[in-house]
């Protein structure tokens, strides 16, 4: 099964679905009008693995196993993984960060500065076959 890269202008947040306390996502993200979870875990068996990172202050570069994010999911192709970060209301800072380096069994994210701040999350979606 083939799926077609993932249009970014077809993200949606649905900001009346997040729990503020407890930083946790429900059913508020959707691709392309189709609702994605951020549990880590494979999205109604679309082949997409989503999960949310902390990003600990001090960070820079970050590296992940797919493994290690608990995907383990096995790639025949290099998979996408498209990533959105969430900020904390106290921030008084804005990073650009920048996935790269993706393999069969990982990638590295690059943020514009040092990470200052804690209660930053990674927002990802790996898509299993992204031909």
């Amino acid at each position: 099964m083939s799926l077609a890269p993932i249009d970014l202008r077809t993200l949606n947040l649905d900001t009346t679905d997040l729990l503020a306390t407890s930083g946790e996502f429900h059913n508020a993200l959707t691709v392309g009008g189709i609702p994605v979870s951020l549990s880590g875990h494979d999205d109604f068996g679309s082949g997409n693995f989503s999960t949310s990172l902390s990003i600990p202050s001090g960070s820079t570069v970050r590296s992940f196993s797919f493994s290690g994010i608990g995907n383990n999911f096995v790639y025949k192709e290099i998979p996408q993984v498209v990533g959105t970060m969430r900020f904390s209301a106290e921030s008084d800072f804005f990073y650009g960060y920048s996935t790269y380096n993706v393999t069969k069994s990982g990638f590295s994210i690059a943020f514009s500065d040092m990470v200052l701040e804690t209660g930053h999350f990674l927002d990802l979606i790996v898509n299993k076959d992204p031909e």
